[in-house]
């Protein structure tokens, strides 16, 4: 804006167009930052189902291995009522 007579920028305009300028900018970082937060806010979730699943996963790994030992301390216990005691010492 040119409000004086040698044709100068006046000092007031020119501040508060300076001001302007850096409002917006501040504002385009703070669009900027929200999106960087809502990406990680996404990829925090993602992670977390992702670990639940595999949680899920090694829970149900680890009961079926509990009942495949189980069946098989019945089966050894089975075997060895089977077996004479002599045999175990000689």
């Amino acid at each position: 804006m040119l409000n004086n007579a040698w044709g100068k920028a006046d000092a007031e305009s020119s501040e508060i167009q300076s001001h302007k300028k850096e409002i917006g900018e501040f504002l385009d970082q703070l669009v900027v930052k929200r999106k960087e937060q809502q990406a990680l806010h996404y990829k925090l979730h993602k992670n977390i189902a992702l670990q639940h699943c595999v949680t899920l996963n090694q829970a149900d790994r680890i009961y079926d291995a509990k009942e495949k030992i189980a069946e098989l301390e019945k089966q050894l216990a089975e075997a060895q009522s089977m077996v004479p005691a002599k045999a175990f010492y000689s």
